[in-house]
């Protein structure tokens, strides 16, 4: 059994805001291996390239741990045991980063408070909420998780085997010692993460002298995902192959918590909602960690996951096709655009671009447009090439380029 220690105050005694801001740390990537389905993941930097992004992603719940001495400091030991954090995952963060964490409270003795977490260039990270008030109706993701309830996915191709309201397909337990090696998905034991975690506490650590008031180490909150997510490829839940995925929202609750090392747990899950962007499908998992001795339940992990349009091959056509296609306008003759030479990086964001999926469209021969040469530019990533016919791009390229040429 675990305490539930009081918070400091009982009450707020002050509408005084107050802000916390943690040190200005750098993140360590530790999925540079994670593979799924006999591939590499998006945290693997040529996978990454391939999908137009600037790097490999450090895992957003790699960042959560910069929040915990911020938080314990204002609710004590009731942060690990009744503590919910909630996040939207704003902008990617690339090994050599430096971030920095923020905590606002509307007062002392306030039970919620509002997070942010930023690169040192400004560059928003995350943004969501922290309590430990028990009110799962007011955290940043409800009204997110709420409003894709209510909408309409539309037509899935990547999660068209999902459903709402679908559960696991087979009884799931998870016990993590500290050198339990924790498979393919997350490529590490929790020791490793320990030696990398990008902001310790000492009741993680069963070497600690400092006391531990749960008798045993605890699960670092930031592993929580990976405790919920490391069988999550074994339960039924297809999604269609080969395809990659990324972390979108998450939020962890611990209900009766702290989750302990080296302790069983029951894993439930269901999906919650479905949904689609521009660039990605999606899905919300909402996974609950029973305790298997005492049949309490003690935490649980919502994930809103993504998974790349662009990943999946039968999204795909031939870029002849696309080029082909009488529904892609022409830019006025005479107008000229920035296009480079063929390979050449770009050094700024294009003027006329069609942003589809990871991919931007151009129309232009050597750096002048004209309705008689009709040649198109794709660029993969930042660098600009001639198209050829055995490249492949997203179907959704057919749409027509908005704006035009400028400059």
């Amino acid at each position: 059994m675990t305490s539930t220690p009081s918070p400091a105050l009982a009450h707020p005694i002050s509408s005084t805001p107050i802000t916390l801001t943690g040190p200005i740390r750098a993140p360590r990537q530790m999925l540079a291996e994670q593979t799924y389905n006999g591939q590499l993941s998006v945290h693997d930097g040529e996978t990454a390239e391939k999908l137009g992004l600037a790097g490999a992603p450090i895992e957003g719940p790699t960042h959560f741990s910069q929040f915990d001495p911020l938080l314990a400091s204002v609710w004590g030991d009731r942060w690990f045991t009744n503590g919910v954090i909630s996040s939207h995952f704003l902008n990617m963060v690339f090994e050599g980063d430096e971030v920095q964490a923020t905590v606002v409270l509307d007062g002392p003795g306030a039970l919620t408070a509002k997070i942010y977490s930023a690169k040192t260039d400004g560059t928003p990270v995350l943004e969501g909420t922290a309590s430990v008030d028990g009110d799962l109706s007011a955290t940043a993701l409800a009204s997110r998780l709420a409003k894709a309830q209510e909408r309409d996915p539309g037509q899935l191709h990547i999660l068209d085997k999902l459903s709402v309201g679908q559960k696991g397909a087979e009884e799931e337990t998870i016990t993590v010692n500290a050198d339990d090696f924790l498979g393919n998905l997350y490529p590490f034991s929790l020791a490793q993460k320990l030696s990398k975690i990008t902001e310790s506490v000492s009741y993680y650590d069963d070497n600690s002298s400092t006391p531990n008031p749960f008798g045993v180490a605890i699960m670092p909150i930031e592993m929580m995902s990976v405790i919920s997510n490391t069988g999550s490829k074994r339960v039924g839940f297809d999604v269609r192959q080969p395809s990659i995925g990324l972390f979108i929202d998450l939020e962890v609750r611990l209900l009766n918590g702290p989750v302990l090392v080296g302790r069983a747990y029951r894993l439930d899950r269901e999906i919650v909602a479905l949904g689609q962007s521009r660039r990605t499908e999606s899905y919300w998992t909402l996974t609950t960690l029973t305790d298997d001795e005492t049949n309490v339940p003690t935490a649980q992990v919502l994930l809103h996951s993504g998974v790349f349009k662009d990943s999946y091959p039968e999204l795909s056509v031939r870029v002849g096709d696309v080029l082909s296609a009488a529904s892609w306008p022409l830019v006025p003759p005479g107008r000229r655009a920035s296009i480079p030479t063929d390979g050449e990086a770009l050094d700024r964001e294009p003027r006329t671009e069609m942003f589809v999926n990871t991919l931007v469209c151009y129309t232009g021969l050597q750096g002048r447009c004209s309705h008689a040469s009709g040649l198109r530019w794709v660029v993969v990533g930042r660098r600009c090439h001639r198209p050829r016919q055995s490249d492949r791009v997203s179907r959704t390229t057919r749409r027509r380029c908005p704006g035009r040429v400028g400059g």
